[in-house]
């Protein structure tokens, strides 16, 4: 991701600013797949961290 321009937040090996989080800020907000034993479609969601909400509002991003 840094070679392409957009280094991740916590990414100690490509982004060894550790002062904003403590950890790599990678979340996956929605995923959809479908089950491979059933093929029921599963849709999980999970809210975003706390953490990653106030280094975005520190940054000025929105989600």
């Amino acid at each position: 991701m840094k070679y392409a321009g957009h280094p991740l937040l916590g990414d100690f090996l490509y982004h060894p600013d550790m002062r904003r989080i403590g950890r790599q800020a990678l979340h996956a907000w929605k995923l959809e797949l479908d089950h491979p034993m059933s093929g029921e479609h599963l849709e999980i969601t999970a809210p975003v961290p706390e953490d990653f909400l106030e280094v975005m509002r520190e940054l000025h991003l929105n989600i």
